[in-house]
């Protein structure tokens, strides 16, 4: 359509004339890619790191070792007799 026949189409039309409807613009943010991460060029951003969900980690983990190393101190104690 060119500028002549747009120009004619709003002439024409008796109503409002408006481009977008008032009030905040309410479309989907563009994800900004994160500076360091492995993926920034492809646009994933990496969740930052879950504090509670790191401590239960390094607790389950200090509770292995200590079994493991209790285990064996049996096992040891076990075979110099």
């Amino acid at each position: 359509m060119t500028d002549d026949e747009t120009m004619k189409a709003l002439a024409a039309y008796g109503g409002k004339v408006t481009r977008f409807p008032p009030g905040k613009a309410r479309g989907d943010q563009p994800i900004k890619p994160k500076a360091g991460c492995d993926g920034a060029a492809a646009g994933w951003q990496v969740p930052p790191p879950d504090q509670d969900k790191q401590r239960r980690q390094r607790r389950i983990e200090r509770a292995r070792r200590q079994r493991i190393t209790r285990r064996n101190a049996m096992i040891r104690k076990g075979m110099a007799r």
